[in-house]
């Protein structure tokens, strides 16, 4: 699961995308779902969530976006790899990185816009890390750290 804009956002295919109002402490309730999807579902990969948009990858290589605040699918990409490393967004970049070792880069907002692409030349399972301006991303037998010194 992911936490953003007030919302935890579960996803697994065969169940769902549910947007979940957590309770709030000491006031009683029990939370609630707010709405939930079924397209784009991952069978691996994690939600991930900017408070505006949430994001779902499949295995096979397929972004879904939906908005937060509504559940309202916006769009769908293919990067045409298998996915098994979690996207990360920061800024206005949802940086999705395939088996390949080549991550794209989608623009965040209500349409999808490819931005760009960089590899690193061997395969890819774990999710990239932004630390201090940097891009860290382990390779099957490299630790890449990309960014300004």
């Amino acid at each position: 699961p992911c936490y953003a804009g007030g919302l935890v956002f579960v996803a697994q295919e065969g169940a769902g995308l549910f947007a979940i109002r957590p309770p709030e402490p000491g006031k009683g309730d029990k939370g609630e779902v707010v709405w939930e999807a079924q397209d784009g579902l991952p069978d691996t990969v994690s939600p991930v969530s900017n408070g505006e948009y949430v994001w779902l990858t499949t295995s096979s290589g397929f972004v879904t976006c939906y908005a937060v605040a509504d559940g309202k699918k916006l769009w769908e990409h293919d990067v045409k790899e298998m996915v098994q490393a979690t996207p990360v967004v920061t800024g206005k970049g949802l940086y999705v990185t395939d088996e390949k070792g080549v991550t794209h880069i989608l623009q965040v907002g209500p349409t999808a816009k490819a931005l760009g692409s960089g590899k690193v030349g061997e395969k890819v399972h774990a999710t990239p890390v932004f630390v201090d301006g940097k891009i860290f991303i382990r390779g099957a037998k490299t630790l890449f750290g990309i960014g300004a010194k």
